[in-house]
């Protein structure tokens, strides 16, 4: 690529080397008018003595002492007034010194680099007060909970090693440090040999060199011999540790390594793989498992630490202190049974895309360029270092990978430190008591368990933005259906636009681009598809299903729906209509009155308490824009395709891309609703035979483990022999219709007992409830019937999923929530584990009469 004056815009980049031996890296970049500079010193905590800890650090914050010319202190000054900045890092194994500014000015910005690094050094005086000013940055780390626990860490996985001390020193070292001792330390380590100088921009090559050799190259320390290199110290091999550190923080922090190789060892592109798999970023496995599906963590990463003398694989958790030990269960197991859980082409792949995208992304700016290049010429010594690197990750293979993984992640060097409140209770012994895993070694070793039937095998992708696509295929018919659905819905509402999620949904599929409603029904019907939109009080979803022969029509027209929504004001006004006449039809019924009321009556003020459907006169004066403003903001969510049936993967996949563009990669953040302080409300209902009651307790969330218990209490009243039917019906003759109702979130949930009664039996049917709760908490259940409750589940489950769109709807439901796939399949198998004694314990701890919501509807004028 040329510009007019037919120069190249990025030329490669050039090594040179000064007499002396100082390295000269000039990579000219035309595209701004920009230049950044980095000067490279081999000078890190790693090559300090013990009694010298910090002295790297000191030094580079003394440089900024030093002067420009005739102005000592001012190279901030210099470059900042030219529009530029300087800085400076130090760490484990080198000293960088970066300077940024208008490539007009790149002279002045090499003549502050020399001055930063190698000029005249400021006074006894600067130095005390800036070792004040490091002092109070180290104690500003100390009260940083992740910079204190990686502290704790390479103390306990690089024992022994200049690597084990932190790169800001201690109190002691730093206080005693002197001119004479920072001037010695100076002379050992600054030495030419052991600088890299990096330029990269819009300069030209020859007159920065010649600038640089003028400047850097009369540099001639008195000591020349690279003496200032470390001596070999090779950490200890410690076995498995773990200590706990008691603080005033209120959240856990876990830091959890592995001793791994240097960055210079042939299996360290296979390492940075295996870490970006494990737990590289938030799809990555673990994460993943144990934010998103299990939530025992806020946060978990996986990153590797491969520096030039050592190395490890650092893990660092932050979560709840009550799930400190649930995870560390859970992770000791998983540790223990990665050879039975080898990874996958899926998982392979996107860490290799993810790194090289890393690399390839640093091209984008001036100062990544610089960095990146200067990194692999520094600690590589060649220029093709990169290739290399990229040639390695890229031609990777499972079983290096995967062998990688297995040879470091080993449970017997893993070293873990615990910084948890004083008040949780947690001591080492605690966590030394956890059952010891054994480390499984191949795939064969992998336990058998009896597993549900699968649909098929299915796959979730991981897409950009925060969206994903299940594959679920299963060629038994020749259809595939289809479930897109959005967190959202109710949520994303103010109190004055109830009913407007469900209004736009309605009228969301009702014109779309080039076609109105009519054309979509004719389109529809001549291929015997369906499309239609839903909302619910936290998601929006549009359910689609189809011939496959006609799978590029359905999918063409999704997207259309999505990208393109017409919403007519003609559409609006029909789907306005349609809906209040609904709301006015379900409050003709009293189950219809009391499903519209029960979540204003338990969530007042919250979203999941609004009137889902709106009221009749709202909805006449939603318009256009107010449908085409939500959707706005509510189709950016990101969002969770399902596709179950007989497709083509590269043409669903196509779909997804295109659908993903519109999507942001933060989804809502749903909020869980407090539970109303009212307990009791009595409605009427005009002419009518029967009263109708409701009792609602709250139980435990979808997502948590308890849900088990609360899926088999409902079983275990539900059905013609269940207990609510045989109590209430079968003995008492209380009423026709008696059943249990379960609902379900994340986070939150009811079990509500229903019962429609005669008006002059309402007292005895509440009674009748009353006694059946309070059986329950005093008798076990008859095995027998919870062997029955555990069938019911799973017969129900699979019936329930045989058509393809329950599956789609499952499967969105499930992600969307943060929850696995397999959540529900794996409830099932754990119903087999609970026993009378954990159901008598769940209905003590949760179906409190006292704790219960009463909603009862009389008839009036009857």
């Amino acid at each position: 690529m040329t510009d007019n004056n037919h120069q190249e815009v990025q030329s490669r980049p050039v090594l040179s080397v000064l007499p002396n031996g100082m390295q000269v890296l000039v990579q000219e970049d035309r595209r701004f008018p920009l230049v950044v500079m980095r000067l490279y010193v081999r000078a890190g905590s790693s090559h300090e003595r013990p009694d010298e800890a910090g002295i790297s650090h000191v030094l580079e914050h003394m440089a900024f002492k030093k002067g420009l010319g005739e102005n000592p202190g001012q190279a901030a000054g210099q470059i900042e007034k030219r529009g530029g900045s300087l800085n400076a890092a130090t760490g484990f194994d080198q000293t960088v010194y970066m300077v940024d500014l208008p490539a007009e000015s790149w002279a002045v910005g090499l003549e502050s680099l020399y001055d930063l690094c190698l000029g005249p050094p400021a006074g006894e005086e600067e130095l005390e007060l800036e070792k004040e000013v490091i002092l109070a940055e180290l104690e500003k780390n100390e009260d940083n909970p992740r910079h204190r626990l990686f502290e704790q860490i390479q103390k306990m996985v690089w024992s022994g090693t200049g690597y084990a001390r932190p790169i800001i020193g201690y109190r002691e070292t730093i206080k005693a440090l002197n001119l004479q001792k920072i001037k010695d330390y100076f002379q050992r380590v600054y030495l030419p040999q052991a600088m890299l100088l990096v330029v990269c921009g819009q300069v030209n090559r020859n007159k920065v060199l010649d600038k640089a050799e003028r400047l850097f190259g009369n540099f001639y320390p008195e000591k020349t011999l690279l003496s200032r290199q470390r001596p070999f110290e090779p950490a200890a091999k410690p076995g498995k540790t773990v200590s706990v550190v008691k603080t005033s923080w209120k959240k856990g922090y876990l830091g959890l390594c592995f001793p791994a190789p240097s960055s210079s060892a042939l299996v360290s592109p296979f390492l940075e793989l295996a870490s970006y798999i494990l737990g590289g970023d938030t799809s990555s496995r673990y994460p993943s498992r144990y934010k998103y599906d299990q939530k025992l963590v806020d946060e978990l990463g996986i990153s590797p630490v491969l520096l030039e003398g050592q190395g490890m694989i650092y893990c660092q958790v932050q979560l709840d202190p009550h799930q400190v030990k649930p995870f560390w269960k859970t992770w000791l197991q998983d540790i223990a049974e990665l050879a039975a859980t080898p990874v996958t082409r899926e998982e392979l792949e996107r860490a290799k895309l993810n790194l090289e995208h890393g690399l390839l992304q640093a091209r984008e700016t001036l100062a990544g360029m610089a960095s990146k290049m200067g990194h692999f010429q520094f600690f590589e010594q060649t220029l093709a270092a990169e290739d290399c690197y990229l040639q390695q990750i890229r031609k990777a293979g499972l079983e290096e990978v995967q062998q990688a993984m297995l040879d470091t992640f080993s449970l017997q060097q893993m070293q873990g430190c615990f910084f948890l409140p004083r008040e949780s209770g947690i001591e080492v012994a605690d966590l030394e008591s956890e059952p010891s895993f054994r480390q499984r070694s191949t795939p064969m070793n992998r336990r058998k368990k009896e597993a549900l039937p699968a649909d098929g095998q299915a796959r979730v992708k991981e897409l950009d933005r925060g969206c994903r696509l299940v594959l679920l295929p299963d060629p038994t018919l020749p259809y595939f259906g289809i479930d897109l659905t959005w967190l959202g819905g109710d949520q994303l509402l103010q109190k004055t636009e109830q009913g407007l999620a469900a209004l736009t949904a309605r009228t969301l599929t009702k014109g779309a681009w080039q076609k109105d409603a009519a054309a979509i029904r004719d389109f529809l019907s001549n291929r015997a598809a369906s499309l239609e939109g839903m909302a619910n009080r936290d998601q929006v979803s549009i359910l689609a299903k189809s011939p496959s022969r006609f799978s590029s029509d359905l999918l063409g027209l999704l997207q259309d729906v999505v990208l393109e929504p017409r919403f007519d004001p003609d559409e609006v006004a029909r789907s306005a209509f349609e809906q209040a006449s609904r709301v006015i039809e379900r409050t003709d019924h009293p189950l219809g009155l009391f499903s519209r009321e029960i979540f204003p009556f338990l969530f007042p003020g919250h979203p999941y308490g609004f009137y889902h459907l709106g009221d009749p006169a709202g909805l006449d004066a939603f318009e256009h824009k107010d449908l085409k403003g939500f959707w706005q903001q509510q189709s950016t969510q990101p969002w969770v395709l399902s596709v179950c049936g007989d497709f083509d993967q590269t043409e669903i996949e196509e779909t997804a891309r295109k659908l993903q563009e519109r999507s942001l990669r933060k989804g809502p953040a749903l909020s869980i609703p407090d539970w109303s302080r009212q307990k009791e409300l009595e409605l009427e209902i005009e002419e009518r035979n029967q009263a109708h009651i409701l009792l609602v307790f709250p139980v435990p969330g979808l997502d948590d483990p308890l849900n088990v218990c609360t899926s088999l209490v409902k079983k275990l009243l539900a059905g013609q022999d269940g207990i609510l039917f045989k109590e209430l019906r079968d003995r008492q003759g209380l009423g026709y219709s008696v059943a249990p109702m379960l609902w379900t979130n994340p986070g939150i949930g009811f079990l509500g007992f229903y019962i429609g009664t005669c008006a002059d039996k309402v007292e005895q049917a509440v009674s009748g409830f009353f006694k059946v709760i309070e059986n329950l908490q005093q008798e076990r259940v008859d095995p027998e019937r919870l062997d029955r409750a555990c069938n019911m589940l799973k017969a129900e489950y699979f019936r329930d999923r045989q058509g393809l769109l329950p599956r789609c709807s499952e499967a969105s439901d499930l992600l969307s929530y943060g929850l696995p796939l397999a959540h529900h399949r794996n409830m099932i198998d754990k119903t087999r584990d609970i026993g009378p004694g954990e159901i008598q314990g769940f209905v003590r701890e949760y179906l409190h009469w006292d704790r219960k919501y009463t909603m009862i509807l009389r008839t009036r004028g009857f």
